[in-house]
């Protein structure tokens, strides 16, 4: 239910991470695009990106970041990407923080929203600390300004402060 009639038939830009380490992780992933597609005019997808995990977690991510357009408001949206990750297998009550599943995904920004509260946080809370979100979302955005700064930046930043973490560009996501 929309709370504010200022945000009805608007549309609005909107960036999201998604990462799977658990069972035929693309398919997840590959999934998981087309379920958004019902919601969100996709513009651009990055590449794929394995990463070690971090936390909790044993096995390999891949991940990917993209940029789409909706008439969703963030709440909307965060029911909808919820459901999409309990069809393709997640269980939120039997999860370790920062542990395995077959599909996480993250609403890192949308338009110029600011929201913190207990159901979600935009910006995304952890998004410049994480490489794997930052550079997929460099080779989609590279000159998109998250607090002043480019994200190409951000992500040198990152990558010059953890010289040692490893990110393989694995290829395109392809979508059927």
């Amino acid at each position: 239910m929309i709370q504010n009639k200022k945000l009805v038939n608007k549309i609005f830009t909107c960036y999201l991470s998604l990462g799977s380490n658990l069972g035929e992780r693309e398919h997840f992933i590959k999934n998981a695009v087309n379920s958004l597609k019902k919601k969100i005019d996709i513009i651009k997808i990055s590449s794929q990106y394995e990463t070690e995990p971090v936390g909790a977690g044993t096995n390999p991510y891949i991940n990917i970041v993209l940029k789409g357009k909706t008439d969703l408001t963030p709440y909307q949206m965060l029911y909808f990407i919820h459901t999409i990750e309990i069809s393709l297998g997640r269980r939120r009550d039997q999860e370790v923080v920062w542990g395995d599943r077959t599909l996480d995904i993250d609403i890192l920004l949308y338009e110029n929203f600011m929201i913190s509260d207990y159901r979600l946080t935009i910006p995304h809370k952890q998004m410049l600390k994480r490489i794997f979100v930052m550079e997929p979302f460099a080779e989609i955005s590279p000159n998109f300004l998250i607090k002043s700064i480019k994200v190409s930046e951000h992500l040198f930043r990152l990558k010059d402060e953890n010289p040692y973490y490893d990110i393989t560009k694995i290829g395109e996501l392809k979508l059927t």
